[in-house]
This record gives structure tokens, sequence and C-alpha cells, in this order.
């Protein structure tokens, strides 16, 4: 597996951090420290995403396209809902009637 950390979740996070290099030139004059921060967090982000997407396309052999989409669908019957999550919802109770509620089949 490719761990609990989401492409989209870095991908967002890494947007978010343009996104304040962008307001910090515009707003705060490009303050020094602040484009510092904003810079090196933004590199970290971007580490991440790269690692991400390297270790599923290359490792474990899975499409980009898989890869964000596995927060929605999951190996195990395609729900989204993981195998440990349904164990702790009183065997499946709750994903069926999240699953009707959605009117998911």
């Amino acid at each position: 597996s490719s761990g609990d950390y989401s492409p989209v979740t870095a991908s967002v996070a890494a947007v978010c951090c343009m996104v304040r290099l962008f307001t910090t030139t515009q707003l705060a004059g490009g303050d020094e420290l602040l484009m510092t921060y904003y810079g090196v967090t933004l590199l970290m982000n971007l580490s991440v995403l790269s690692q991400t997407l390297y270790y599923g396309t290359q490792r474990e052999g899975k499409s980009l396209s898989s890869l964000f989409l596995a927060d929605i669908m999951s190996e195990d019957g395609g729900d989204g809902i993981r195998s440990s999550q349904k164990s702790m919802s009183n065997d499946g109770k709750v994903v069926d009637k999240v699953k009707e509620a959605f009117r998911i089949t």
C-alpha cells in the first residue's frame, strides 16, 4: 500500500502554498521571512507529492488516475470504505445505511 497520505491532499497543500506565495508578494510586499517559509513549505509538499506518486506508480504499478481516485474508490469493493472501517461498523449496518442514503449499489 502506498500509505495513507493522499496525492489529492498533497496537491491541495502544494496549491495552497503557491497561493500563499502569490498573496504574500501582493499584499505583504514580498516579506522575506514569509516568502522563505512558504517557499520551503511548498518544496516539502511537492516532495511528499512526488514520493507518493513515484511509489504508487513505480513500486505498486498503479496508474495516476487510480492513485487520485483511491480516496473515493477502494480496492476491496469499490465503495470507498476500507475493510477495517467496515468491521467497526456493526457488521456493515452503517455502510448499508450510507449506501441506501446515497443510492449506491
